[in-house]
């Protein structure tokens, strides 16, 4: 099975429990007990910091021992060490309270100081454990950049109010700053992940830091002990310990724009405010700072523009990463069909070769098989080509089932077409169990310098690749001269019909079709026929398939039509009860005209026009182009039997022998294939099917025409098998309006067999 990446994640929270409550409720009751403590007269210094510690150790103890569905709990434990760290130094500070041995800094400061980088540590290892590699550089600098100017500002405040020394002044200022950090994470990570437990470790962390900043800025003024940095220590310990156990952060991908752009405003809108209120206190007071603020408005400025320069990196990389994604095929791994721009920049289209590698069969693969196996053996295909095409100029993929594999020109291109075919035939034949067999086939084409891009080698190495795959016993195919004549002459006869058809340049001929039982002309089938000044005669299978392809059917259609019926009515067919039939497409079946008729109503406005019988016409359709019951122009046919207008089912037994059509459409005639009738005078298997379609056709009441009859041998087999009429060279070829009347008398003349011991007349070609 294919690994493919995973869904995005959030992170998701444990549910609150009994103990995290009593956890909460314990820093309540502890935060109260030395608020309790300091109105009691004659309070001794030492019971405040062993009440706190005592909570701390608490604290991290149980948040060390909890149990966690964390994905990577490490990040826990390190803030949990950090607690119960500076539980350990406030502890100490408490005995050394107790026993008059206390003076700041003390042991027990110095033990506290060491568990703030642990815990820093550890804040950002949850941020990390979501895979957020790059946003953890971000949000230490936003920490730094916070931390530096809060504690600018608090100091400037609160400078005046103490009197210290050198020594005093830099452990204080450094236990501010790295309180300030610590805030500062908090409020990022709940920036970051808005959730209950973030919150919970967010004001636990800032409490924190505020309880330590207070304490410190009291004991520079010779306070050995404050009761409202107890109380908060209490309640922050607990609080973020709380918060820490139940967030659960899991994997995710941090393609979270909008937080966080809303990360940096916060960040560079309170850095703005704190450093211009730290500047503007400057002013007034007149006062130059000391060394150590000068050191940390420094690092304020820096990291300023040290964050400026990562946002400006990272936009820089989440442009390269999307315009990776836009180029390359996110499956695969190749690039797509919108590198070939790129590609076409870089490299001359008369200095590559293109190859095309198309799986055949894919569809009916996936509907087997599911697409997760399909996917496999596209990775597989794509894999082979790169290891084969090591020095491609790029390897893309185009469509579903298509590979392009762009490479340097040197002439061998057949030889490139064939190794790559192989290797992607590789790819779909090893190891796939499957009903469906798959099969590659391959085109190529060399890139010239009149290509306006790269698409243009591709399209016809696409070209060539489609005949490969319909061609008999053929893979590859290079896209040579006759090919490009090909093309080119589609090419023209596109651009030429846009003005033949309105111009009435392609006419109609007419071909008999004579009725076996009296021998007579009985209709005439309308054939579409063009001799162009440029292109010379052009074949119908040619123009028509053009009309089709290129939408022009229906123009072409109605041209047909009114040239067909006005034919009719012009020599009155139908006073001679001759028949018109006229060949109609399926995709003019399923065609909404402009006023919002179909095809039913312009075949009756057409006939009312020319005064014309409905009975009198014979729209023909071939079986092939009819495959299920539902098809939207199976109900058009239906309405113009509604009208009266005769339907006749054409080609016969080409197709897919869609039985079904003698239950379903009601048509009057059966026209039997050339391909068919051709072989009945030799060929028994031929003779039995025909028979079975004849006998078919007489049991629901239909008639059946034999077409392509070339000779009397022919003829004569189809009228002993009960074929209705007879239509074919043996009798005339399509003739020209001019000619048909002529044409129609002297086939009515005639007899339509000899009589036995009479030569075979010659019929008029």
């Amino acid at each position: 099975m294919l690994n493919l990446p995973p869904r995005q994640r959030r992170i998701v929270e444990a549910p609150m429990r009994a103990s995290d409550t009593v956890v909460l409720v314990i820093g309540a009751v502890a935060a109260g007990a030395i608020a309790g403590v300091a109105l009691v007269p004659g309070r001794v210094d030492w019971v405040t910091p062993a009440i706190y510690s005592a909570v701390t150790l608490g604290a991290g103890t149980w948040l060390l021992t909890a149990r966690r569905v964390a994905s990577d709990p490490r990040w826990r434990r390190y803030l949990g060490c950090a607690i119960v760290l500076w539980g350990l130094g406030q502890l100490v500070v408490a005995v050394e309270t107790y026993t008059e041995r206390y003076e700041s800094p003390s042991l027990g400061d110095v033990i506290s100081v060491l568990a703030f980088p642990m815990m820093i540590l550890g804040i950002t290892r949850a941020v990390r454990s979501e895979a957020f590699v790059r946003p953890v550089l971000r949000m230490t600098i936003d920490a730094v950049l916070m931390a530096s100017a809060s504690t600018l500002l608090v100091w400037r405040l609160t400078e005046g109010t103490h009197d210290h020394t050198a020594l005093e002044t830099s452990v204080a200022l450094g236990v501010l700053w790295l309180d300030a950090v610590v805030g500062s994470f908090g409020l990022l990570l709940f920036i970051r992940r808005p959730l209950r437990s973030t919150a919970l470790l967010a004001v636990g962390l800032a409490t924190f830091g505020i309880a330590d900043a207070w304490t410190t800025l009291a004991m520079l003024n010779g306070a050995t002990v404050t009761t409202v940095g107890g109380v908060l220590y209490c309640l922050g310990v607990t609080t973020a310990a709380t918060g820490a156990r139940i967030v659960v952060p899991e994997p995710n991908d941090g393609g979270d724009l909008a937080r966080d752009l809303r990360q940096a405003v916060i960040t560079m809108v309170i850095t703005a405010l704190v450093v211009t209120a730290a500047i503007a206190h400057i002013a007034v007071e007149r006062r130059v700072p000391a060394l150590e603020l000068i050191v940390i408005g420094m690092v304020t400025v820096a990291a300023f523009f040290v964050r400026h320069f990562v946002d400006h990196h990272q936009r820089a990389v989440l442009l390269d990463q999307l315009t990776s994604q836009a180029t390359h095929d996110a499956l695969t791994g190749v690039a797509n069909r919108y590198a070939l721009d790129d590609l076409g920049q870089r490299h001359a289209t008369d200095e590559a070769d293109v190859l095309v590698v198309g799986i055949d069969g894919l569809a009916a693969f996936t509907a087997a098989n599911g697409h997760a196996e399909s996917d496999v053996v596209l990775v597989r295909v794509a894999n082979a080509l790169r290891r084969r095409f090591t020095d491609a100029l790029g390897i893309v993929r185009l469509d579903s089932d298509e590979f392009a594999i762009v490479v340097a020109q040197h002439g061998a291109i057949d030889l490139l077409a064939i190794a790559a075919q192989d290797a992607a035939l590789d790819a779909v034949t090893s190891d796939v169990d499957s009903a469906v067999r798959l099969s590659v086939t391959a085109g190529a084409s060399s890139g010239q310098h009149v290509d306006r891009d790269l698409f243009d080698p591709v399209g016809r190495a696409q070209r060539a690749r489609h005949l490969a795959s319909v061609t008999p016993n053929i893979s590859v195919r290079v896209y040579d001269e006759q090919l490009r004549a090909g093309d080119e002459r589609d090419r023209l006869i596109d651009e030429r019909l846009v003005t033949a058809i309105p111009a009435g340049e392609i006419t109609a001929h007419y071909q008999p079709i004579i009725d076996v039982a009296s021998g007579r002309v009985v209709g005439v089938e309308s054939l579409a026929r063009w001799t162009d000044p440029l292109l010379g005669v052009v074949n119908p299978d040619e123009f028509i398939g053009r009309a089709e392809a290129t939408g022009q059917i229906g123009a072409l259609g109605i041209c047909m039509l009114r040239q067909a019926v006005q034919a009719a009515t012009g020599l009155a067919l139908d006073a001679r009860d001759v028949g018109m039939g006229v060949n109609v497409s399926p995709s003019q079946l399923r065609r909404r005209y402009r006023d919002g008729g179909g095809f039913a109503d312009k075949v009756a406005q057409v006939l009312g026009e020319a005064g014309m019988r409905p009975e009198a016409l014979m729209v023909e359709v071939t079986e092939s182009m009819l495959v299920e019951e539902h098809d939207p122009a199976i109900d058009e046919l239906r309405r113009l039997s509604d009208l009266g207008v005769g339907i006749a089912i054409d080609d016969f037994g080409s197709g897919y022998w869609a039985l079904g059509y003698f239950r379903w459409l009601d048509a009057d005639i059966v026209k039997i294939d050339r391909s068919l009738v051709s072989q009945l005078a030799c060929d028994a298997r031929s003779r039995a099917v025909v028979a079975s379609i004849v006998d078919l056709a007489n049991r629901m009441g239909m008639r059946t025409i034999a077409e392509g009859v070339e000779d009397d041998e022919v003829a004569l087999a189809a009228k002993e098998l009960g074929v209705s009429a007879l239509q074919g060279w043996a009798y005339s070829r399509a003739v020209p309006l001019v000619q048909l009347t002529r044409t129609i008398d002297l086939l009515d003349a005639r007899p339509l067999f000899p009589r036995r011991g009479e030569p075979i007349p010659i019929r008029m070609h």
